[in-house]
């Protein structure tokens, strides 16, 4: 299996992030709307990217390769 990665320059990763907005906003909506308060669902978010990011430091500080990811962590 032939894989390749394509690397956003941060002006577009940028601009991806802006378009997931709408997508987030709907969820926190659909959750709040199931009774959960806003400031705990947005925590919930602002976890998940805290660790995820924590997480992808540690990978690359321990040299654990992946097939995905920074290029820095890639095979």
């Amino acid at each position: 299996m032939n894989v390749s990665f394509a690397d956003f320059a941060d002006k577009e990763a940028d601009r991806w992030m802006t378009r997931a907005l709408p997508i987030i906003d709907t969820y926190v909506n659909k959750m709040t709307g199931r009774g959960y308060p806003e400031s705990e669902v947005r925590e919930w978010l602002s976890f998940i990217k805290k660790r995820s990011e924590y997480w992808s430091a540690k990978q690359v500080e321990l040299k654990i390769r992946t097939a995905t990811g920074t290029a820095e962590m890639r095979h």
